[in-house]
């Protein structure tokens, strides 16, 4: 109950008590030993940094595919991924309109955070009268310019805390996809 009470007192106000609690979450993301590729173990952090660099930057390296090979070949001629009808490419084409746009917010599950900025789509459901203009204004400007801002190609990767955190990197991909 005091607990309770301390958090609606001091909540998300920049306080000790916050900072404290932000200092805990972030220690419980940190990867504090690792076994590496020869099954060593190791707790060294600049190890652990770098073999996590390593390890992502292989995962989301961009190859180029060879459209001249079978592999390359069965890529764009999938039998599963059927092309859009030309009344689906035409509803697709264009800019978004507000109604859109709130449909799909309302899609999104609770508690989910569309942007690096941290608001939940419930702030955005909540105050959308207020702001779902100046939404639908930037994604249309990126329409518009025929490229996203920075910000909306940022994507941020982070691990999800777990009670038996596993220790290899391949584990923690696995689940987090």
């Amino acid at each position: 109950m005091r607990s309770k009470a301390r958090w609606v007192e001091y909540g998300e106000k920049n306080t000790r008590y916050f900072l404290n609690l932000e200092k805990k979450k972030g220690e419980k993301k940190n990867i504090i030993k690792l076994k590496l590729k020869d099954e060593m173990e190791t707790q060294d952090q600049e190890i652990i940094l770098r073999e996590e660099e390593n390890f992502y930057r292989a995962l989301y390296e961009s190859s180029n595919i060879n459209i001249e090979t079978p592999e390359g070949n069965t890529f764009f001629e999938n039998e599963l991924i059927k092309p859009l009808s030309d009344e689906n490419t035409n509803i697709c084409e264009g800019k978004i309109t507000k109604e859109e746009c709130k449909k799909a917010l309302n899609e999104m599950g609770i508690d989910k955070s569309p942007h690096s900025d941290g608001l939940t789509s419930e702030f955005y459901k909540r105050f959308w009268d207020e702001i779902g203009d100046d939404v639908v204004q930037k994604i249309n400007n990126a329409f518009d310019k025929g490229e996203l801002s920075i910000c909306q190609k940022r994507g941020i990767i982070t691990l999800l805390p777990k009670t038996n955190p596993p220790m290899s990197l391949t584990t923690y991909s696995q689940l987090l996809c």
